[in-house]
């Protein structure tokens, strides 16, 4: 196995050299990816120069370095690009609209409360997601604290 399942994080191999590459490259992807905030879902062609770190949505008939990408993933690393595809179920924040949004497997759909609709059952169950996360945190934070007691 040459990286990871979820996000394709580059392993390191046995006697491997430079080994820093490989942790590097790991590095600037989860930075890139967590927490994900995606600047915008309908640029079709790269922005030159693009801020490191940065991530596009790419859309269909993306030209450039983007070509033939659409429904993935764009992060700006090193002065290039590396694409990466998202999994259904990835959250992520639309800087460019001001929303958040959800992966359902080909793109990325709205929700939060300016895009909630009452007669919609996946953006009803998608507008629960913040207490979900809270709750999720609570849980952690009560685990952390039995823990260090003991």
């Amino acid at each position: 196995m040459d990286e990871t399942a979820r996000l394709g994080l580059p392993l390191l191999q046995a006697a491997q050299a430079q080994k820093h590459v490989t942790v590097n490259a790991a590095l600037a992807r989860l930075d890139g990816l967590l927490p994900l905030v995606i600047v915008g879902r309908d640029r079709v062609d790269p922005p030159d120069p693009a801020p490191e770190g940065a991530v596009w949505a790419v859309p269909e008939g993306a030209t450039g370095a983007w070509t033939g990408q659409a429904g993935r993933l764009a992060l700006a690393v090193n002065g290039g690009w590396e694409f990466v595809t998202p999994d259904r179920g990835w959250t992520a924040f639309i800087e460019a609209e001001g929303r958040s949004a959800i992966h359902d497997g080909s793109v990325h759909i709205d929700y939060g409360a300016d895009s909630e609709a009452p007669d919609n059952p996946t953006r009803a169950a998608l507008s629960m997601m913040p207490d979900v996360k809270a709750t999720s945190l609570r849980l952690v934070a009560i685990y952390t604290a039995r823990t260090s007691l003991n």
